[in-house]
Parts: structure tokens; C-alpha cells; sequence
């Protein structure tokens, strides 16, 4: 059973899923490349089960949703060295314009 999910990229793809999880009592660590005190704002709107995390911190969720730009990909490598165990949800657009 999943009970957190982790979303790297707080963006068109990354608010939507967790509304969705939170929806279903699911909590959710969001995180963005700006940092967790960029989100303070949004987590406070999203309400109980919402917080604000590091990427690392987001990584370490039951379920991972990558919702970033296809350019910023490589960079993950950096924050997260291993993605062992892990499920992970890629919804990166490698067709998107950045």
C-alpha cells in the first residue's frame, strides 16, 4: 500500500497529482529545484497531508512522481544517486518547450 507520494516538480503535472493523492488521504512531499521554502505557499493551500521537502526528501516516498522538464533530468543524478527500490513515475514531455 502506498501512504506518501514524493513529486519532483511542482509544476502543471506536479499540483494536480498531489491534489489527487491528498484526495485519497495519501500523503505528499512536493519539491521543486528552488527549494522547500518556495513552497510554503502551495502546501499550505493544498491543506493536511501536504509538505514541502527537498528533492532528496521527495525521493525517499513510497511512490516518486518525476514531473520536471525532459532538460532537467540529467541533474537528478546529483540529488537522488540511486534509484534502487523505487517506484518511479516518469511524466517528464521530452517534446515540451522549457
Amino acid at each position: 500500500m502506498i501512504a506518501s507520494v514524493g513529486i519532483i516538480g511542482s509544476g502543471s503535472v506536479g499540483r494536480p497529482v498531489a491534489i489527487r493523492a491528498l484526495f485519497a488521504r495519501i500523503s505528499v512531499v512536493l519539491s521543486n529545484s528552488r527549494g522547500p521554502d518556495t513552497l510554503t505557499g502551495l502546501v499550505d493551500k493544498l491543506g493536511e497531508g501536504a509538505s514541502a521537502g527537498t528533492v532528496a526528501e521527495a525521493a525517499d516516498a513510497d511512490l516518486v512522481v518525476v514531473a520536471i522538464p525532459f532538460v532537467k533530468i540529467p541533474g537528478l543524478a546529483g540529488e537522488v544517486p540511486h534509484w534502487l527500490g523505487s517506484v518511479v513515475v516518469d511524466a517528464t514531455n521530452q517534446f515540451a518547450q522549457y
